[in-house]
């Protein structure tokens, strides 16, 4: 376990409503579906962090019919199933008065894989932001190239939407830095951000912060940094975990390698994945 300091505890978040008609958080928002089903917290999100100047695109995976028989009989069933979500999603964004335009994804064969398809169409449909319940969200952030929000398998339980407490993981490297100015434009003023710094060895120090924050100090050689932040996250009570991910071929500070992956196989809470690249300098 990481023991921790605290550094300006017990700010809390400012008294906020509902999303304001007349400001976007993200300009173009992709909602991917899959497996069947579609999380109803996806269009919470959706409606909390548009306005209307918002454009939103709503993609369910399915594959291509394999041959005659069963298995192209349950490729109907699925193509089916999609178009459902696919209605009954935008019915219900526009319950919240946002339009969504709708695309079926057409995989090339029943085993690909849905996660690369949802990818490859909001990075081409140009998103700046994914909301998915899809797993690997670390590599998804880094193919989409804009942050990624997916949910716990568990739905998200307690946890307020619009996030009114933002918990950030950081080591200080330069995809925390992103992690952490995406979090604090989500916040602006409506919000509480906490900012968790993961200090791998005892020369790391952020003596001149301008946030909460609170230090996440190994107590012992090979403490688990994963379960550690989503610990501290939790224990703050956070609505989302914000954490940046990177190019393999970046270098940072992280300790113990793909701690974005980590994190977010624990799925504890909403989190939200930063994609950092070289061009974003």
């Amino acid at each position: 376990m990481l023991s921790s300091k605290a550094i300006n505890p017990n700010v809390e978040p400012t008294a906020h409503g509902g999303r304001a008609a007349s400001t976007a958080t993200y300009r173009r928002i992709f909602i991917g579906a899959r497996g069947g089903r579609f999380p109803g917290a996806l269009i919470d999100y959706a409606s909390a962090w548009a306005g209307r100047e918002t454009v939103l695109q709503v993609a369910a995976a399915v594959a291509r019919p394999a041959g005659e028989g069963t298995r192209s009989r349950d490729s109907g069933d699925a193509r089916r199933t999609a178009e459902e979500i696919l209605r009954t999603a935008q019915a219900l964004l526009a319950m919240r008065g946002l339009n969504a335009s709708t695309a079926l994804l057409a995989l090339s064969h029943p085993d690909a894989n849905s996660v690369h398809a949802l990818a490859e169409a909001a990075r081409r449909w140009g998103a700046d932001l994914l909301l998915t319940d899809c797993a690997g969200s670390a590599s998804l952030a880094r193919e989409v190239h804009c942050p990624v929000l997916t949910l716990p398998a568990g739905g998200i339980g307690r946890c307020h939407v619009p996030p009114a407490r933002i918990f950030v993981a950081s080591d200080d490297g330069d995809a925390s830095r992103a992690a952490v100015s995406e979090a604090m434009r989500i916040a602006a003023d409506r919000a509480a951000v906490r900012v968790g710094y993961v200090a791998c060895s005892p020369q790391d120090r952020w003596d001149r912060l301008s946030h909460e924050a609170v230090i996440l100090q190994p107590a012992h050689e090979g403490d688990d940094i994963a379960q550690a932040i989503g610990l501290a996250a939790r224990e703050w009570r956070a609505d989302l975990l914000v954490i940046g991910t990177r190019g393999a071929r970046l270098t940072g500070k992280w300790r113990f390698a793909s701690v974005a992956e980590q994190v977010a196989a624990l799925a504890v809470l909403p989190m939200l994945l930063v994609s950092y690249s070289p061009a974003d300098r």
